[in-house]
């Protein structure tokens, strides 16, 4: 083969779907924006944790919780690290613009990981939800 054309067969993308834990899911995440979606190449890339930063109501919390609406309805699980609300006042907010959050709640595919209930002396009887008792707690 000439260094052309082992030039071209290295610069074509690649077609065999990415192996997230042994799956066979190639599709990323939608990010519920098209010009996001087409910045990271379709959405979020699979297997990575998804930190939102940015100044006050630019948007952080819609953006997320149409990629969870999103993810649910395909059928995937979901995890929400809550560090501002706990995971009862999150349920209520998610609920109220999407069934399929009680729904996905209900059969184990979302759940939550809260770090303020407990600080704040809330109720910490949310199910699917793991407490941490203290910030400096990492097991």
């Amino acid at each position: 083969m000439d260094h052309r054309a082992q030039q071209t067969q290295q610069a074509e993308p690649r077609t065999e779907p990415d192996r997230v834990q042994g799956s066979a899911i190639s599709t990323p995440l939608a990010t519920s924006d098209a010009r996001l979606d087409r910045v990271l190449g379709g959405g979020y890339p699979l297997g990575t944790a998804v930190l939102l930063h940015g100044p006050s109501f630019c948007g952080k919390q819609q953006l997320l919780q149409g990629s969870l609406r999103h993810a649910l309805r395909m059928g995937w699980n979901a995890t929400l690290v809550l560090h501002n609300v706990g995971a009862a006042e999150m349920s209520q907010r998610l609920s109220r613009s999407d069934a399929i959050t009680l729904e996905a709640e209900a059969t184990g595919r979302l759940a939550y990981v809260d770090a303020v209930s407990p600080l704040l002396g809330e109720s910490k009887g949310h199910p699917g939800t793991a407490y941490v008792e203290d910030p400096t707690d990492l097991e």
